[in-house]
């Protein structure tokens, strides 16, 4: 089983580095980037981050209930008083 694994990561390094042959020695493409694709970049960065934000808000609750469970994140330490709801 170990030769077999052994086989798949070298074929992978081969696909690897005969793309990396490839591309490297390509010649010049002479290609127009337009001056606004940086904003385009920066719009769809943006979105991603928000879009992450908006996934946490989402399932706030699942998420710190699997932190719960994973580490005690958010459990009270045995030593404090809980206030009392008055």
């Amino acid at each position: 089983m170990r030769a077999k694994d052994h086989k798949k990561h070298s074929n992978h390094w081969i696909l690897l580095v005969s793309a990396g042959v490839y591309f490297g020695l390509t010649p010049n493409a002479y290609a127009y980037l337009d001056p606004n694709l940086g904003s385009h970049f920066l719009k769809l960065i943006l979105i991603a981050v928000l879009g992450g934000f908006l996934t946490m808000q989402v399932f706030w609750r699942r998420l710190f209930e699997l932190f719960q469970k994973l580490g005690g994140f958010g459990k009270r330490q045995s030593g404090r008083k809980r206030r009392s709801s008055q």
